[in-house]
């Protein structure tokens, strides 16, 4: 992994230090592989933020990458309107906006940690809870299960009887020609 640490000034007051797993294209563009489900490509030479799935893509990539455009929109890191499907397959970008005052690119990647960050901690806490959730079916307390001597069992359950000739002599009373017996 090409960790690279990136000094951003936020202020004149305040360096900010974030650590990224970042590429650098013969091109100049930035390629942030921190995220499990796909890959971020900063383009400043096009003003484009570009998300491009990685190889083992399932049912949640989309869905994360509108996430992650859907916040650097709130953001403002992306302007409104601008994000679209690319022509590489389950690609999006956004338009990243050039400014004067600030860096763009060093905005993009303040976001792109944050970002990335809340991720891993919502994911941290779903994995907690499905772990949780499946400790209580496989390995229940005393006061969530019973032993198998306490529930009474009767000698007929449910709707469906165990005489299938019940009704009319047919299964279920369907009226089938020719199918009296249940084979």
């Amino acid at each position: 992994m090409n960790k690279e640490t990136f000094k951003i000034l936020l202020n004149e007051e305040k360096d900010v230090y974030i650590e990224l797993d970042i590429t650098r294209t013969l091109d100049d563009n930035l390629i942030i592989n921190d995220h499990p489900y796909f890959s971020i490509i900063i383009s400043d030479h096009h003003n484009k933020i570009i998300t491009v799935p990685k190889d083992d893509y399932n049912e949640y990539t989309l869905e994360r990458q509108i996430k992650f455009f859907d916040f650097m929109t709130r953001k403002g890191v992306i302007s409104y309107g601008s994000v679209h499907a690319t022509i590489m397959h389950q690609s999006l970008e956004g338009k990243l906006p050039h400014n004067l005052d600030v860096n763009s690119i060093q905005v993009a990647l303040m976001c792109i940690y944050d970002f990335i960050k809340r991720e891993f901690d919502s994911d941290l806490k779903s994995k907690e809870h499905r772990d949780k959730f499946e400790k209580s079916l496989l390995d229940p307390s005393d006061e969530e299960s019973t032993e198998l001597g306490e529930v009474p069992h009767e000698t007929e359950k449910g709707t469906i009887p165990n005489n299938p000739h019940s009704y009319g002599g047919s299964l279920y009373g369907a009226g089938y020609g020719g199918f009296s017996r249940l084979y």
